[in-house]
């Protein structure tokens, strides 16, 4: 009889702590992305967006606002209902509503309860990138996976006629390195093409130096603004022109992503070249890794990206000077380079050669 009653105490303690360990990890959680994301948040919005990714994990579980109460369903059958807490930030409260919402389903979700210890960081996984595209979270329980991506021919380099024809496929280490070896190895060129389609960003340092290789010194190229402590960064050219201010088109499409839609606007806004394409990507955001007491850990958007003109990158993407969309090889050149637009949509362009003729047009027009 006393060994039943030591088992069922121990379950009862285990049940308290599993429940006091997942209200922490809530607040945890909830603190972070009310402290460090860009811009402030409503936490009970996010709190009731992270309960409803119950359904990805089970999707028999539903759950209903009203307003003033949370209901949680499993096939159409109540199972628990909560109010909100009066505060709608606060958090503490928040993670209280949350964890027993999440007790409630386990009791009846098979798949919960298997994988109790598991739930919130799979919750968070569904439904951060749901808040913030450019959010992750990185569950403890996951499997470790090693990137095994790779950039392909990541730099190109020709000449055409007497321009100077450079692809850069992403920004790494070796880009500006790559760059000063191909004027060097270069010099008598009128004009130079950057193909920056397809190339959806890397080494942000590493674009900043090489957008500096075609500015005046001093110029800004891009500046950071957000609400954490040194989110607020301005980035400028640090050399000069090393082209001596011969003509510059820069291509961009619906790929240019990143430090690469940084760098266009940074050229384009400067003065120091045309853009030819479309719209750009619109991923202009810095992200701040936030490392959670359970060993999972989170990206998380701390600021926003904005050209030297005052323009947010992120979501707008770029616009380039001469729209390409929708034009195809037999397309007059003479008629791109004179139409005029407001808009120019987004389009995957990386293998038309008709953008690389109108580049060469409008640099033969600028000798």
């Amino acid at each position: 009889m006393r060994r039943l009653f030591l088992a069922f105490l121990l379950s009862v303690m285990t049940i308290r702590m599993a429940s006091a360990d997942t209200k922490m990890q809530l607040s945890n959680i909830y603190t972070a992305i009310d402290q460090a994301y860009v811009e402030p948040i409503e936490i009970n919005k996010f709190a009731i967006l992270l309960l409803k990714s119950l359904n990805s994990l089970d999707k028999k579980l539903q759950l209903a606002d009203d307003n003033k109460r949370l209901t949680l369903y499993a096939n159409g059958r109540i199972i628990k209902t909560v109010s909100k807490p009066e505060d709608a930030d606060d958090i503490m409260a928040w993670a209280e509503v949350s964890d027993s919402i999440i007790k409630a389903a386990a009791t009846v979700s098979p798949e919960l309860e298997h994988r109790d210890f598991e739930t919130v960081d799979r919750l968070m996984t569904d439904a951060l990138p749901k808040f913030d595209q450019a959010s992750n979270y990185y569950s403890s329980f996951a499997p470790e996976k090693k990137d095994r991506r790779k950039y392909y021919n990541p730099y190109v380099e020709r000449m055409i006629n007497n321009v100077l024809y450079i692809r850069l496929e992403a920004f790494n280490k070796y880009t500006k390195e790559n760059i000063l070896r191909t004027l060097e190895n270069n010099k008598d060129f009128s004009g130079v093409i950057l193909d920056l389609r397809g190339n959806q960003g890397g080494l942000l340092t590493e674009a900043i130096e090489v957008s500096g290789l075609f500015m005046d010194k001093g110029n800004v190229v891009t500046y950071t603004l957000g609400r954490g402590e040194g989110t607020n960064k301005y980035y400028v050219a640090d050399g000069g022109d090393i082209l001596e201010e011969k003509p510059l088109v820069v291509l961009i499409d619906a790929e240019t992503a990143s430090s690469a839609e940084v760098m266009a606007a940074a050229l384009q806004e400067q003065g120091r070249a045309k853009l030819v394409g479309t719209r750009s990507y619109g991923k202009g955001s810095v992200q701040k890794m936030v490392l959670l007491e359970n060993e999972s850990s989170m990206t998380i958007t701390a600021a926003y990206f904005y050209t030297p003109a005052g323009k947010k990158i992120d979501k707008d993407g770029v616009l380039p000077d001469v729209c390409m969309f929708e034009q195809d090889e037999t397309a007059s050149v003479k008629r791109i380079i004179s139409q005029s637009f407001t808009d120019c949509p987004r389009e995957k362009r990386a293998d038309f050669d008709i953008d690389i003729e109108v580049a060469l047009a409008l640099l033969n027009k600028n000798k």
